[in-house]
C-alpha cells in the first residue's frame, strides 16, 4: 500500500482536557483523544521491536547510493540519515501509546539503500532479533529514498525609497521541493508472516526571496535537514496505521451570565472539575423555566459525560437537547458521538478490552 501525506492527523476516541478558547456565547476546549490503529494486529503482539533494513546490500547497491547523491545534488548519506530518523520517529509515537511496549534494535539489517523493498526476511532472522528483545513482532523500516529540486527565478517589484521615489528592483526567488518516501514491514514472529506493507511519501517545500541568487541559495532548507526532517514526520504518521495513538480535537459547549449557574459551571471546567460542573448543568435542566437554557445545559451535560467516558449517555442527553429542547446544534453533535461509539469499539478490540 502506499499513501502520500502532507503533515495531517486524524481525531478520534478516548478524552483529556487540555485547553480553553473562548468564543462569543460558547467557549470551544481542546481535548486529546486515543484514536483506534488503521489496521488490527494479532492480540497476542504485546511488545514489538524496530529495525533499520535502509543499508545497501552489495557493493554495486552502495556505489549506485554514492552515484546518485552526486548526481541528485543531495549528497553521500542524506537517505541513510533520514532513514535513521524514520526510525527514531516511529520508536518515539509508539512509545507513547498503551498498545506496545517498542524497542529498537542495534543490528542494522541489509536492504536495498533506495526506494525498492527488499525480500523479505527469512523467518529465522525475524524469530532471533524478536526473542533477543522478547518480542512478538518485528518492524523493519525497509525502504527509504529521496528527491530533491531547486529551482530560482527572478521577480521585479516597485519599492520606495527613503524620499518615497518609486523604483523597480530585481528579487532573486529560490524554490526547493524535497520529498521523502519510507517503506515498512511488519512481521509476525511466529510464522514469520508479513503482517503490513506500508509506503509513505512527505513533501516539504522552501520558498525564499532574496537580493541576490546566492543569498536565496544559502538562505533556503537544506536538501539534508528536510529530509532528515520528513524522515522523522514518517516514522511518526506510520505509528497511526498500526498502534492506537493520541490526537487532539475540538468540543465547545454553552456559557454566558445567565442563569448564574452557567457561569460558575464554566470555572468549573476551567478547573477541569466536570462532576461538579454537570450538577449544575442537571440543576438547570431540571428547574430552569426556559425551553432553550434547558436545551444548552443537557447539550452541556452531553459533553461532560462524554469526557468522563460515558458516550451512551452523551448520546441521550445530546438527544434530549435536540428531541425535547429543540437544540438544532445537538443533532450533529449526536452524529459526532454514535461515531465515536463505533470508534470505541474498533479501539476496545485492539486493546484486547
Amino acid at each position: 500500500m502506499f499513501l502520500k501525506m502532507k503533515k495531517a492527523l486524524k481525531a478520534g476516541s478516548t478524552l483529556l482536557l487540555c485547553s480553553m478558547i473562548l468564543t462569543s456565547c460558547m467557549s470551544s476546549i481542546s481535548v486529546k483523544v486515543l484514536v483506534p490503529a488503521d489496521i488490527m494486529l494479532p492480540e497476542h503482539i504485546k511488545k514489538v521491536v524496530v529495525a533499520n533494513r535502509f543499508r545497501p546490500d552489495e557493493k554495486k547497491d552502495k556505489l549506485l547510493n554514492i552515484l546518485e547523491g552526486v548526481l541528485t545534488g543531495e549528497g553521500f548519506g542524506v537517505d541513510r540519515e533520514g532513514a535513521d530518523r524514520a526510525v527514531a520517529g516511529l520508536v518515539t509515537a509508539l512509545s507513547k501509546s498503551p498498545r506496545f511496549d517498542v524497542v529498537q534494535t542495534n543490528e542494522e539489517l541489509k536492504g536495498t539503500g533506495t526506494g525498492a523493498f527488499p525480500s523479505p526476511l527469512p523467518h529465522n532472522k525475524v524469530t532471533q532479533l524478536c526473542k533477543n528483545s522478547n518480542a512478538q513482532a518485528l518492524i523493519v523500516m525497509a525502504t527509504f529514498d529521496s528527491d530533491s529540486q531547486t529551482k530560482f527565478e527572478t521577480k521585479q517589484e516597485t519599492v520606495k525609497d527613503k524620499e518615497g521615489k518609486e523604483t523597480k528592483k530585481t528579487f532573486y526567488i529560490g524554490h526547493r521541493t524535497t520529498t521523502a518516501t519510507a517503506g515498512w514491514r511488519i512481521y509476525n514472529m511466529k510464522d514469520g508472516q508479513i503482517l503490513d506493507e506500508f509506503k509513505a511519501s512527505d513533501t516539504f517545500n522552501s520558498d525564499i526571496k532574496s537580493n541576490t541568487k546566492e543569498e536565496a541559495r544559502l538562505r533556503l532548507i537544506t536538501q539534508r535537514r528536510a529530509v532528515v526532517d520528513a524522515g522523522y514526520f514518517l516514522g511518526q504518521v506510520y505509528a497511526p496505521r498500526i498502534s492506537p495513538t493520541w490526537t487532539r480535537v475540538n468540543r465547545s459547549y454553552y456559557t454566558g451570565k445567565k442563569p448564574p449557574e452557567m457561569k460558575t459551571a464554566k470555572t468549573m471546567v476551567q478547573t477541569n472539575d466536570w462532576t461538579r460542573a454537570a450538577e449544575l448543568w442537571s440543576a438547570i435542566v431540571n428547574n430552569d423555566p426556559k425551553t432553550k437554557t434547558k436545551g444548552k445545559a443537557a447539550y452541556n451535560m452531553a459533553l461532560a459525560n462524554e469526557v468522563q467516558g460515558n458516550l451512551e449517555g452523551a448520546v441521550e442527553w445530546a438527544k434530549k437537547s435536540s428531541y425535547d429542547f429543540g437544540n438544532k446544534k445537538a443533532r450533529p453533535y449526536i452524529n459526532v458521538l454514535e461515531a465515536r461509539i463505533s470508534e470505541q469499539r474498533r479501539l476496545n478490540q485492539q486493546m484486547g478490552k
